[in-house]
């Protein structure tokens, strides 16, 4: 027997807890889908995640360094997946974890619920039956989202051919429409908001989407519950089986494989020529919030308050270091005649000026954060696909500070430049007005510390920047 197959027939749930239980609290301590699960029975992570993502001033104690309730975390981990599992043994939930961590599974509700339940199921039964060719056998070589999609396929198809050669296939079942609301229809695409789970179901066939499953966990009831799903059918698809679904409520634009998409390139990019994008800013004020749908005249106002404070708080304050520290400046504005009585003159020469490395760096420092709309666009879809995170206005501080780092391995001074970075993600803070028509009518650019009172941490914030609209 080889060591592979040892390791799946031997899973127990402690030493699977041991070796694999923080890694796993790490990554669903951030995993809004677990935390919606579990909200009501772990209301302690709730309130970390939530206090988190609203940026607040105090934020409860980290899961992982709670060890009564790492320990919780892990069993109802575990105990989910074991749930899904066909094997009597459960040989599969390991491998489940594993691709869960490596993020084969986008979210945690990918890999308890959907269709990975009918996959597991189907790929045990072959099985048993001794009917996986030699390439589908081993689901350990299962890893990443591409091999994830073309093994379900390829099982599917497996299980499909051997029934028919049992004589065992039967016609599959007609799904109840449920009920649901056309809310949209053009020459381009239609809109449909499922108002059941049937709905979900009918609707979404065809799709991968936790909110259409037929065995397992379904989702729509928990997406249902924070805001509208819509369903976007094509009326001329370009390939077969297009579809999209949108959450507002959660950021996620899904494609029918279950693969985040940017909301620009569906609403402003596929269904271009639709009136799509007028729709969902009347219906779904939440569009106006996102970066590449968001006024750009405010979009530039808030990038020319944060780079004024990089430009006279951030790196004046490192020139003005570096200029203390080199004595031969010194020198050499005396040499040259800029020095009398031990007072420099007015019209003597910058630091940045007689420093040429200086110069270089306050040019590309404002080069990379004033950026312009198009700059910012392509920077918030470049973060989306890396971090599958949508992006808001209150985001830009954040972006501008990922794109720093990012580009900061081009250029010779990069510690200087991920120093900037820090200082951006550490301090800057964007909140935004909002007026009744659902547009931002104002923001705020705050400087936020960190103190240490009574023996907690404690956020403090100022304005350090603001502008209104109205």
């Amino acid at each position: 027997m080889r060591l592979r197959e040892f390791i799946l027939l031997e899973y127990k749930r402690d030493k699977t807890a041991q070796n694999l239980g923080h890694k796993l609290v790490v990554r669903l301590r951030d995993d809004m889908s677990f935390i919606r699960i579990h909200q009501y029975n772990q209301p302690e992570l709730a309130d970390y995640y939530n206090s988190k993502r609203r940026n607040a001033a105090n934020v409860p104690q980290d899961p992982t360094e709670n060890p009564a309730l790492v320990s919780k975390i892990v069993n109802d981990a575990l105990s989910g997946l074991e749930e899904i599992d066909p094997s009597p043994n459960k040989q599969y939930v390991q491998w489940l974890a594993l691709r869960y961590l490596d993020g084969t599974f986008r979210l945690w509700e990918d890999a308890i619920g959907g269709h990975i339940v009918e996959v597991l199921q189907q790929f045990h039964e072959l099985k048993q039956r001794q009917q996986l060719p030699p390439e589908l056998a081993d689901i350990n070589r299962v890893k990443g989202r591409d091999k994830l999609g073309l093994f379900a396929s390829d099982v599917r198809d497996l299980y499909d051919d051997f029934k028919k050669a049992k004589g065992e296939d039967e016609e599959k079942a007609q799904l109840a429409k449920g009920d649901a609301n056309e809310v949209f229809s053009d020459g381009h695409v239609r809109v449909i908001v499922p108002e059941d789970k049937q709905a979900a179901c009918y609707y979404g066939q065809g799709t991968q989407w936790c909110t259409a499953a037929t065995q397992g966990a379904n989702y729509f009831g928990e997406y249902n519950h924070d805001g509208n799903l819509y369903i976007l059918l094509p009326t001329k698809p370009q390939y077969d089986g297009e579809k999209y679904q949108l959450h507002f409520a959660s950021g996620q634009y899904m494609d029918e494989t279950d693969t985040p998409q940017d909301l620009h390139s569906i609403l402003d990019g596929r269904f271009r020529d639709s009136g799509l994008l007028e729709f969902f800013r009347k219906k779904e004020p939440t569009v106006n919030n996102l970066i590449q749908f968001a006024p750009e005249g405010l979009l530039m106002d808030v990038i020319q308050k944060i780079n004024e404070y990089v430009k006279y708080e951030v790196v004046g304050e490192m020139v003005s270091r570096w200029e203390a520290d080199d004595d031969y400046f010194y020198t050499w504005l005396t040499d040259e005649g800029y020095v009398t009585d031990d007072e420099v003159s007015d019209d003597a020469p910058s630091y940045a000026e007689y420093n040429d490395e200086v110069g270089d760096f306050e040019a590309t420092i404002q080069n990379l954060v004033d950026l312009n709309k198009d700059e910012l666009d392509d920077i918030s879809a470049e973060y989306t696909a890396e971090t599958e995170s949508t992006t808001v206005i209150k985001d830009i501080a954040e972006l501008i500070a990922w794109h720093l780092k990012d580009e900061a391995g081009r250029y010779e001074f990069d510690s200087a430049i991920e120093s900037v970075a820090e200082d951006i993600e550490k301090h800057l803070v964007v909140k935004v007005q909002w007026g009744g028509d659902g547009q931002p009518s104002g923001f705020q650019l705050i400087y936020g510390w960190m103190t240490i009172e009574d023996g907690r941490n404690k956020w403090n914030e100022r304005v350090h920047a603001e502008k209104s609209y109205t």
